[in-house]
Order: structure tokens, then C-alpha cells, then sequence
């Protein structure tokens, strides 16, 4: 009778750490990326300009011109994109 108490305690606390384990990847997931918040925040934290502006400035200087247009173009339009993409996230 001792044996099958302890059986069953292991048992259900197994289920009890499966079922925590579960929850806490669930909540995780339902605070940062199935939350429009934390994604648009994140979003806007982004700097797309000064990473284009990296990975350009490692080309070589042939295209100088080309990278600095690039980067000025992303300049103007990365926050209204930002924008567009902060209303598509929250709408969907």
C-alpha cells in the first residue's frame, strides 16, 4: 500500500510539472510574441538604417554613391513602414 501511495504521489507530481512546464511556455509566448505590444516595441527599437548603413559601408567604394542613396531612401521610409507594419500587427 505504501509503494502505490508513492507511485501515485510521483505520478502526479510528474503531471504537476509537465502541467507547470506547459503554462509557463504558454504565458511566455502569450507575453511576447502573440502580444501586439511587445512586437511593435520591438519593432520600433529596430534600426534598419544604421544596419544598412554597416553592411554597405563593408562594399567597396565603387558604390558609395549607391549605399549612401540606399541608406538616405531607408532614412525617409523606415518610419512610415513602421508604421504600416504597427497597424497591420495590431489589426491582425
Amino acid at each position: 500500500m505504501k509503494f502505490l501511495k508513492g507511485l501515485v504521489l510521483v505520478l502526479l507530481s510528474f503531471l504537476l510539472f509537465l502541467s507547470l512546464s506547459i503554462f509557463g511556455f504558454a504565458f511566455m509566448l502569450n507575453n511576447t510574441l502573440l502580444n501586439p505590444d511587445f512586437v511593435v516595441s520591438e519593432l520600433d527599437e529596430l534600426d534598419v538604417s544604421a544596419l544598412s548603413e554597416v553592411l554597405l559601408s563593408e562594399q567597396t567604394s565603387q558604390e558609395e554613391e549607391f549605399g549612401t542613396a540606399l541608406v538616405n531612401t531607408i532614412t525617409k521610409l523606415e518610419p512610415k513602414l513602421k508604421e504600416q507594419l504597427g497597424a497591420a500587427i495590431y489589426s491582425t
